[in-house]
Formats: C-alpha cells, sequence, structure tokens
C-alpha cells in the first residue's frame, strides 16, 4: 500500500480489528521491504495478547505487546 512504499523494515501500523472484536487488532510490520499481515488479539485463557494465535508473555495492553515485540530478536 502507499503508506509502506517507502518505508524501513521496522516500520509498523496497529488497528483496531473491529469485525473481530474489542481487544483484537491487525498488525501490520515491513520486514525484508515487504507489509506483512498479524492478527494481535487478547487470550482470556492465558491473560495476556497473542500475535499469531503465539502467546506473549505478560502483555495486558497493545502498548506492552509492542514493546515485546521491538525486543524480541
Amino acid at each position: 500500500t502507499a503508506l509502506f512504499s517507502t518505508s524501513e523494515d521496522g516500520t509498523f501500523l496497529i488497528r483496531q480489528a473491529s469485525s473481530r472484536g474489542k481487544d483484537t487488532y491487525a498488525l501490520s510490520v515491513i520486514y525484508k521491504g515487504k507489509p506483512t499481515h498479524h492478527l494481535v488479539a487478547f487470550n482470556a485463557d492465558q491473560q495476556c495478547f497473542s500475535v499469531n494465535k503465539k502467546a506473549i508473555a505478560n502483555t495486558m495492553t497493545v502498548e506492552s505487546v509492542i514493546a515485546a515485540l521491538r525486543t524480541k530478536k
């Protein structure tokens, strides 16, 4: 898309996925020059957010998900 056409790796956009529920978001990230898209959702059973159904420990807010992903290697 035009938003990502000149963006560097790591550039991201997160928005609420309104059709999926209150605590569900769509995350788009530039990776290797191409946009990738991921589903971020709160997992009530594990009491944390997940990205593409993989739990991210100690994440109770969207901001904490982004912080965890920024530090992940």
